[in-house]
């Protein structure tokens, strides 16, 4: 209000009073408003002297426009509100600078304004009206003050008041309506502290991230304790809330935990994190693994080009990012590009050994188009397959069709290329020899270890080779015998011959010839084969003792024992019981010898202990 408008007001009723007022008596508020106007100094009233002012005009008793002073007085208070809501304020002491000021801006509504005033005033945010005040003005459209004022007396009695006004307070200091915003903050009782401090951080590191859409997202999410967590981490830019918003159902409290080193890790390498950020929040990375493989792939300094590929692949196969980078490094050290890469990147759970492979060819000499397919077929065996490759193609083989062959049962490939390998270290490369190792199908060292036993015992040569090509089928049980053997210096010419003659008891034969599981050092045991041997025979002797001892009698009575015959289709009791020991002790083996060779030792056992 202005000082003029007091002025005016007193011009009016001077020249309108009555004769009586002018020469004998001056109205007594009248005249305590005359001198509120003589002592004022500003031509615009000041909080203070508004307050005073309504003070002044409710103090009148005769509230009537019969008389020209209630008309002055009635022209001034309706400025400020009315009697009515200016009485309900200082009837519950509230008739404060602030809120006369606040009736002054809104006098149309001070009677349902003030009510609600006193009710605010009486809670914990009524210390901060003021602000109140602020955010009920801050309107789209100016006709909802009103209801705006209502919601925010119902805010002002619930426990989190506080962070509601301090949220539609900072929410208006970035040009955002208190009606366009409130009715999405109804129900957010739950999350309002983290809502408020996100939006904290928001005006803290990026001001313009608060708007109207952002806010209205950031209202409607699940997990606000996980994403303020994750923004703090995280680049705060409008591409991140995007993508935290889209990932509110999928990312996880303990995701942070590594997800601050993989930002580390970004910024140090002054990598882009956004093209990532949506598969980092999908909830589904390996995120440890991740930030392992990161790292790693920071030291090797890769040329830039390859890091997209590499990165993008790190992360949309997290669970194998072990494999991923051991590919890298073995191609980065080879010096090969990106074009092996690709290759190799192409199956992620076996990229160590198809880039392995790759290096393998690259170093034979033998890359190129026919092998790169070869390898890639199994890409599990990669490795062994291309190592064959070479082999096979070094031993000059004219029975080309050995390379498909191999396709069928890939597991062989590395074995047989070591063994064709030492052949050709020892100019026993024939074809005919070479031949008999591809259709081995060898799963495991032993006829190497075999090779080189015979080697270091002189007895390696052809006439014996062409023996050990027919019995290959126990090729296990044969160098654990050979093995026992060689641990005392007993494998020569004859005995090896007498492992031959009967390769399924190779073990036991060379235990009757004085072999031994043990090297002459007393070292470790170190045949696995002699250890199964043992395994199975010991148990089995105990199982037969037990047999003897009545362990397993079954209490048949005659009829009985026909029926069971009868239902096993002639198998008596105790054949049966013999079938179950020999598939019990069955298991204890640890495959260094065949199956074959475990149930004959079984069975072996079995007969000689019971003479069956």
């Amino acid at each position: 209000m202005k000082r003029v408008t007091i002025q005016e007001a007193l011009g009016k009723y001077d020249s309108k009073k009555g004769y009586r007022r002018t020469l004998i008596k001056e109205e007594p508020h009248i005249k305590e408003l005359r001198s509120f106007f003589g002592d004022l100094k500003e031509d615009d009233l000041s909080p203070s002297s508004l307050q005073k002012l309504a003070l002044i005009l409710i103090g009148k008793n005769t509230r009537t426009d019969a008389s020209e002073s209630g008309k002055a007085f009635e022209g001034l208070v309706n400025m400020l509100g009315g009697y009515e809501a200016l009485d309900t304020l200082n009837d519950a002491n509230y008739l404060t600078e602030d809120n006369v000021v606040f009736l002054e801006r809104h006098p149309n509504e001070a009677k349902a304004l003030a009510p609600l005033i006193v009710s605010i005033s009486k809670t914990p945010i009524g210390t901060d009206i003021k602000k109140v005040f602020s955010i009920a003005e801050k309107l789209k459209n100016p006709q909802e003050l009103i209801t705006v004022f209502k919601e925010l007396e119902l805010i002002s009695h619930s426990k989190n008041a506080y962070f509601f006004i301090n949220i539609l307070s900072l929410l208006n200091q970035h040009n955002l309506n208190s009606d366009e915003v409130m009715p999405f903050l109804k129900g957010a009782d739950a999350s309002i502290i983290f809502i408020y401090q996100i939006l904290e951080t928001l005006a803290e590191k990026n001001p313009s991230l608060i708007t109207q859409p952002n806010v209205i997202h950031l209202l409607k999410i699940k997990h606000h304790f996980d994403f303020h967590t994750l923004l703090k981490i995280l680049p705060q830019d409008q591409e991140t809330l995007d993508s935290l918003f889209q990932s509110d159902d999928t990312y996880t409290l303990g995701q942070h935990f590594w997800l601050e080193d993989i930002v580390k890790n970004f910024k140090e390498a002054g990598w882009d994190l956004h093209p990532y950020l949506g598969t980092i929040l999908s909830g589904n990375i390996k995120g440890y693994a991740v930030r392992r493989a990161l790292k790693e792939l920071i030291e090797l300094k890769l040329k830039p080009e390859l890091l997209p590929q590499i990165v993008q692949t790190i992360f949309s196969h997290s669970h194998e990012s072990t494999e991923l980078m051991d590919a890298v490094k073995t191609l980065h050290k080879a010096g090969l590009d990106e074009q092996f890469l690709k290759i190799a990147f192409a199956v992620p759970k076996f990229s160590d050994r198809i880039a392995a492979a790759l290096v393998t060819l690259q170093k034979a000499e033998c890359y190129n188009e026919a092998t790169k397919v070869y390898i890639c077929l199994s890409p599990e065996h990669a490795l062994g397959l291309a190592q064959f490759w070479i082999q096979f193609s070094n031993a000059e083989c004219s029975d080309s069709s050995q390379r498909a062959a191999m396709l069928k049962r890939p597991q062989c490939a590395s074995y047989t290329a070591e063994v064709i390998e030492f052949l050709q270290q020892h100019k026993l490369n024939n074809e005919k020899n070479v031949l008999a190792v591809c259709k081995a199908k060898l799963t495991s060292k032993a006829l190497l270890n075999l090779l080189n036993l015979m080697l270091e015992s002189k007895i390696l040569v052809q006439p014996r080779l062409d023996i050990l090509w027919s019995k290959l089928s126990f090729i296990k049980t044969l160098d654990s015998g050979a093995q026992c053997l060689a641990n005392v210096g007993k494998l020569d010419d004859l005995n090896f011959d007498s492992l031959m003659s009967d390769p399924i008891n190779a073990v036991a034969l060379a235990e009757n010839l004085g072999g031994k599981p043990f090297p002459k050092d007393n070292s470790p045991l170190k045949n696995p084969g002699a250890q199964d041997f043992s395994t199975i025979r010991k148990t089995t002797k105990i199982l037969c003792q037990g047999y003897r001892q009545g362990l397993f009698s079954t209490g048949m009575s005659s009829e009985q024992r026909k029926d069971f015959i009868k239902a096993k289709q002639g198998k008596t009791v105790e054949e049966s019981q013999k079938e179950i020991v020999v598939k019990i002790v069955g298991y204890l083996g640890n495959q260094a010898l065949e199956e074959a060779t475990e149930r004959h030792i079984a069975e072996d056992t079995y007969s000689s202990f019971l003479k069956i």
